[in-house]
């Protein structure tokens, strides 16, 4: 179980940086091996990821989130079960990996497939991808609802977490 939170807006609304850190907090309990955070300015709008890891499939630390390589940057709480099979499915297409984590894979994959990668997923998963060449936001869970994903869309911005109380903060 990892913590997910996030904003997107203009950037004289975005969270301070004492909000931000009451966040982390807030998602320690969900996330207690690692922490980080990946800010955007893009024009006039912040694009902020907030996340907390629990690690489980790679415990390396170059498996932290939020994940972020020259395409886009991914924050990610689930377990992709077929994340094997697509990363052959990519090493084929020539995509290089630096780690062992579903985190990766799936960030690749949102990459080169943007939302039509959700139709090869198996798997549970509350998400924020940003897909840098295209300044586009992807946030999704799974199917069924697994892994939560609240938001709060105000005139402020979008507000987004798994956790109720981050969401809060």
């Amino acid at each position: 179980m990892c913590g997910i939170a996030g904003f997107v807006g203009l950037k004289e609304n975005s969270p301070s940086n004492s909000n931000v850190k009451k966040c982390l907090l807030a998602l320690k309990r969900r996330g207690p091996d690692s922490k980080g955070v990946f800010t955007k300015d893009y024009l006039k709008k912040k694009i902020l990821f907030i996340h907390t890891r629990l690690s489980i499939i790679d415990l390396n630390k170059n498996a932290n989130q939020p994940f972020v390589d020259n395409e886009g940057s991914l924050i990610f709480n689930g377990m992709i079960y077929n994340y094997i099979e697509l990363k052959k499915k990519l090493i084929s297409k020539g995509v290089k990996f630096q780690t062992k984590s579903d985190t990766e894979v799936l960030l690749k994959i949102l990459n080169l497939y943007g939302e039509e990668a959700f139709k090869m997923l198996d798997g549970m998963w509350s998400l924020a991808y940003y897909n840098f060449k295209k300044s586009e936001i992807i946030l999704s869970r799974d199917r069924f609802g697994e892994k939560p994903l609240y938001f709060s869309n105000e005139k402020k911005g979008i507000y987004f977490s798994n956790s109720i109380k981050a969401l809060q903060e």
